[in-house]
């Protein structure tokens, strides 16, 4: 009896085709875009902050996020200083 079979075999790179898709969209600048557009409208905003980035790198091992061109902006009553 073989250890892994082709059933077994097209699972596992499947799986991985999905996980490798998955991770490199949760890096796009879209993303990034719109995860940033959520922290400034929903937390940063009322404290008058404003945060921006243009790319999310995620790391596996060692688990890390990093963030590409972030900027934070004060703003003021008539928009940004």
């Amino acid at each position: 009896m073989k250890i892994l079979n082709k059933p077994t075999l097209m699972f596992l790179f499947v799986i991985f085709i999905l996980f490798f898709v998955i991770f490199q969209f949760l890096q796009s600048p879209k993303v990034a875009e719109l995860i940033a557009d959520r922290i400034t409208k929903n937390i940063l905003i009322k404290e008058g902050f404003e945060v921006d980035f243009e790319k999310v790198d995620l790391r596996i091992f060692p688990p890390a996020t990093y963030f590409k061109n972030f900027k934070v902006a004060k703003l003021e009553e008539g928009g940004l200083i």
